[in-house]
């Protein structure tokens, strides 16, 4: 097994470029995270949905995979309210009151300032 002295050494043994199209309209490339924690998306995938400077993206995680959706100001509402819609099922599978998230919420945004606070 290969042991990965910094982080750098990993960006420069995987830094190819690859891209590959899946179906009529799935696009597939790599990307590399900055030292400022953006990512680039790719040249063929900003041209393919016709993406401008400045767009909004909501900026979904779970496990180990990140998810870029678009938010278009005409759908945002809707979209939003599928997206809530679904996690409201989620909740209500789990038991979870909107009480029990709202305390979550609190309690780590709380947990967050303070880190900052020590941190800064």
């Amino acid at each position: 097994m290969m042991e990965w002295a910094n982080p750098r050494q990993y960006t420069k043994h995987f830094n190819i470029k690859m891209r590959c199209s899946i179906g009529d309209n799935m696009e597939v490339s790599i990307t590399t995270i900055s030292r400022n924690g953006q990512i680039v998306i790719p040249s063929a995938i900003r041209k393919a949905l016709c993406l401008a400077k400045s767009e909004k993206f909501l900026v979904i995680s779970e496990g180990d995979t990140i998810v870029l959706k678009r938010l278009r100001k005409e759908r945002l509402r809707k979209e939003l309210d599928s997206i809530f819609a679904s996690l409201s099922d989620d909740f209500a599978k789990a038991g979870l009151e909107p009480e029990d998230a709202e305390k979550e919420i609190v309690a780590h945004r709380t947990v967050k300032r303070r880190s900052h606070e020590t941190s800064g």
